[in-house]
């Protein structure tokens, strides 16, 4: 045997008795918790409609979870075509604008104006007035009560993802 696979034996051998797993099921955990972690994956999101303005029931309440723990809250009245914006930093109300059929706009959400797409259970705040509506970003997720009652769109239940968001940033 060579010098070289002579010393590759110990430090196998201390490599598996610092776990319990196996090499085969350490090489497999990442596959298997992929969907686990803290923020959905975008396969696992819902995905916004090129035509949900008018297709998609989305009348409700859609809430949005910082890193930090704080949470915004958008209402949406597809009827009345109204909202209403709860945030930490106060509240704001009044009518949204339809850009076109896959996104609306809101005058003041936090003192800017802010930019959706629609999917079925979720919101999805866009970078721009002239983001596509099928840009997906799960830090801008806005996730309804029932989020993961929307099985049909790919999602996952929301047990199988924390609310919490990433940092936002755009794309």
């Amino acid at each position: 045997m060579s010098k070289f696979a002579s010393a590759l034996i110990p430090l196998a051998l201390l490599a598996a008795c610092g776990s319990k797993e196996s090499a085969e099921q350490q090489v497999a955990a990442p596959e298997q918790t992929a969907g686990l972690g803290k923020e959905p994956y975008p396969a696992q999101m819902p995905t916004p409609s090129a035509d949900g303005v008018d297709t998609v029931d989305y009348s409700g309440s859609y809430t949005l979870t910082g890193v930090d723990g704080s949470q915004s809250t958008l209402t949406l009245d597809k009827d009345a075509g109204t909202y209403e914006y709860v945030s930490p930093e106060g509240t704001t109300s009044g009518k949204y604008e339809r850009l076109d059929a896959g996104r609306i706009a809101i005058t003041d959400l936090d003192g800017s104006a802010g930019y959706f797409s629609i999917a079925s259970g979720a919101l999805y705040r866009l970078a721009g007035k002239s983001s596509p509506f099928d840009e997906i970003d799960p830090g801008r997720l806005y996730r309804s009560s029932d989020y993961g009652a929307h099985a049909e769109q790919g999602e996952v239940e929301p047990s199988a993802t924390s609310t919490e968001s990433p940092s936002g940033k755009a794309k």
